[in-house]
């Protein structure tokens, strides 16, 4: 059966958290089953927000003893034995126990090791010290067992880190007080065991420096042992191995490599099925009633000989797998060491905690001053996103994760970021005079149109009208007919209608001209607003550019092998992380497989529908081909946010 394998990122900052990065952790999940590489502090509530189940983790590797990596491991202790308890499991269940308090203190010196499960940890020297001094001075009591297994320093990369610092006289005086200490505190180690503690293996390197299949320590252990089918943890290790170098950084470090072994591949059927079919009478008759059951056969390696005297060959019909290889790196600036057992990773994890962002106009100088600032990053034993590309090159990897950024470099896509607007005082106040303003503006216009129906304003507001018609009073009055009165005064009335209605016209007029230009106004206001950022604005796109930047830089140096995609750009195969960013670890397609599925799909179609399909079925192929080898993402930050 095929792993199902990715990993989500839980802290993805370096040194110091920041608003929108946790410290460094990264879960590898399994066919279900978590391991974790690091837990720095905050390491629980980052766990609470993903989509991770605490009862699934059941081993936690260590790169370094540096406190960003290791400062929530006690806290995480407690946490993990208490998801992984049985009792927990049974009370979920409606299951009883023999006493309600069967797992109380009193009872802790009750646990059997043979059946109770055990947290395996691995991680460098000084590790099991500093668990068992955290979780003693701290009164802290596990319902299950760990266990910490330390990966011995070998001596020649011990050596080597003291010629580096060997002019540091305070890094010197301090690591011989470090190992004082840790000779006082291992006089007496086995009377100094944590009561829930189940003393580990010190794993020596082999003669080349490395540590290959560090899970076969663990079977020594489980010789023997039937625990709660819920808390095995073996039916994914026969699949996956673990092995492990030390990387150079200001203190021993570790890489891990995670790797698929012994997958059986799939059986092409189009080969065997004739074959069945053809002897299906003949093995009825012997009892075996569904000749395709004997594909396990198969599948477990075992050639297969039928009545007609036709034989079928696993290596003949079994098509192999690609087996999946994930590189994780602690903080590094030089991990060459670690290449010959990382050579063509599916995915490599390196970080990428500083960026050069001086002037690169490509002159003599900026080029000198990007290389002594690479020295000064690398002399805090740190990397570059170039020297992370570079490296990728090297192992020939075909996805490139950066991890472990300064906590300058903000994440996109962090809920600290992506909230809603919150309103405050000023513009509250704002829309309260906007409305003030609009309605003495209403009242205003209702005036100016009632005003012409008092009488003493009349008069004057006739003159005025007339004078600005043209219509001025004659000096000298032709003769007229005298009228009657009411004749007098409808003429009067007609006159006055006319003139007002003349006016109502030119006043509407008038309005309509000012509440257009008003809204042309507001138009050209909303377009000058949207051309101008706000504040915030201007920092996301800020944030954007530079971890744009990052890539880009990381991209200059990291050029995938055609073998892996037909991509051209390298870029499409870097992923910057952020925190909760999970990613899909999938294998990559054979172009056989894809060039039968093409041809049976054409051979179903008829061919006026090949015509008039065709442009567009070539654009498919043709966005498939390029995302081809894309891993799936899961709350990445896109780099066209913006």
């Amino acid at each position: 059966m095929a792993n199902t394998i990715d990993l989500t990122f839980l802290g993805t900052s370096s040194a110091k958290p920041s608003i929108t990065r946790s410290h460094s952790s990264l879960a590898v999940r399994i066919n279900g089953t978590i391991w974790l590489f690091d837990a720095g502090e905050g390491i629980q509530r980052q766990l609470m927000y993903s989509t991770l189940k605490l009862g699934k983790i059941n081993k936690v590797f260590i790169t370094h003893m540096h406190g960003d990596h290791i400062y929530g491991l006690p806290g995480l202790v407690c946490t993990l034995t208490g998801a992984l308890n049985p009792k927990n499991h049974m009370e979920m269940n409606g299951e009883k126990t023999n006493n309600d308090d069967e797992l109380d203190e009193e009872n802790n010196s009750c646990k059997d090791p043979e059946t109770t499960p055990c947290l395996e940890i691995y991680g460098p020297e000084g590790l099991r010290e500093y668990l068992r001094c955290a979780l003693m001075y701290t009164y802290s009591r596990l319902p299950i067992y760990y266990r910490v297994h330390e990966l011995i320093l070998p001596k020649e990369e011990a050596k080597e880190i003291a010629e580096v610092y060997a002019g540091n006289k305070e890094r010197q005086e301090f690591i011989s007080l470090r190992e004082n200490f840790r000779q006082q505190i291992n006089k007496k180690e086995n009377s100094l065991l944590h009561p829930d503690e189940l003393l580990g293996e010190n794993i020596q390197p082999d003669p080349d420096g490395y540590f290959r299949d560090l899970l076969q320590i663990e079977e020594k252990y489980n010789k023997g042992k039937n625990p709660n089918k819920k808390f095995k943890s073996n039916f994914i290790e026969g699949t996956i191995k673990v092995s492990a170098s030390y990387i150079k950084h200001s203190v021993p470090t570790l890489g891990y490599v995670i790797e698929e072994q012994d997958l059986h591949g799939n059986i092409n059927i189009e080969l065997v099925k004739p074959a069945l079919l053809r002897n299906k009478e003949a093995l009825a008759k012997q009892g075996i009633k569904q000749p395709f059951s004997l594909i396990r056969n198969l599948k477990n390696g075992h050639k297969l000989d039928l009545p007609d005297g036709t034989s079928i060959i696993p290596e003949e019909v079994i098509i192999p797998t690609e087996q999946r290889k994930i590189v994780i790196l602690g903080d590094t600036y030089n991990p060459s060491k670690i290449i010959p057992i990382a050579k063509n990773p599916t995915i490599l994890v390196h970080e990428a905690t500083n960026m050069y962002e001086g002037n690169e106009d490509g002159s003599e100088e900026a080029i000198q001053a990007a290389k002594e600032y690479q020295q000064e990053v690398m002399s805090r034993g740190h990397s570059t996103p170039e020297m992370a590309g570079a490296f990728a090159a090297k192992l020939n990897a075909n996805t490139l994760i950066l991890n472990h950024f300064s906590s300058r470099y903000a994440s996109l896509n962090h809920p600290a970021i992506i909230q809603p607007k919150w309103e405050g005082k000023k513009e509250k106040e704002e829309e309260e005079e906007e409305e003030e303003e609009e309605e003495e503006e209403e009242k205003e216009e209702e005036d100016q149109k009632n005003k012409y129906s008092n009488n003493h304003v009349f008069k004057k507001e006739i003159k005025k009208l007339i004078k600005a018609f043209g219509y001025p009073y004659p000096k000298n009055p032709q003769k007229r007919e005298f009228l009657s009165g009411q004749k007098r005064k409808k003429q009067q009335l007609n006159r006055k209608n006319k003139i007002i209605k003349v006016h109502k016209d030119q006043r509407e007029k008038e309005i309509e001209e000012k509440e257009e230009k008003e809204k042309e106004k507001e138009k050209e206001k909303e377009k000058e607003k949207e051309k101008i950022l706000t504040f915030d604005q201007e920092n996301l796109l800020k944030d954007w550019e530079i971890m744009e930047k990052i890539r880009q830089k990381a991209a200059s140096t990291f050029l995938p092998s055609p073998t892996h995609s037909p991509s051209p750009s390298p870029s499409n195969h870097i992923i910057l992380a952020d925190d909760f960013l999970q990613v899909e670890c999938n294998r990559r397609k054979n172009n056989k497989e894809k060039d039968k599925e093409k041809g049976k799909n054409k051979e179903n179609k008829n061919k006026t529908e090949d015509d008039n399909m065709q442009t567009n079925s070539e654009g498919s192929n043709n966005s498939n081909d390029k995302n081809l080898n894309a891993i799936p993402l899961y709350m990445a930050w896109d780099q066209t946010l913006i």
